[in-house]
């Protein structure tokens, strides 16, 4: 539980830099709380995904 809590975090944060960064970069307006949302979620399917193919033999 404790790994998904920390890739939440840390896909929120990652999100915000690079969609502030986006955002500047095209000229459109950022909005935080749907590019933490949306990267939140892209992390918690990407480590899932990760863990099914590269954990251990259980």
């Amino acid at each position: 539980m404790l790994k998904q809590l920390n890739t939440i975090l840390w896909a929120f944060i990652y999100g915000e830099v690079a969609g502030y960064i986006a955002g500047a970069l095209s000229g459109a307006e950022f909005n935080w709380v749907t590019s933490g949302i949306i990267c939140g979620v892209v992390g918690i399917v990407a480590i899932n995904i990760l863990d099914h193919f590269v954990g251990s033999n259980r």
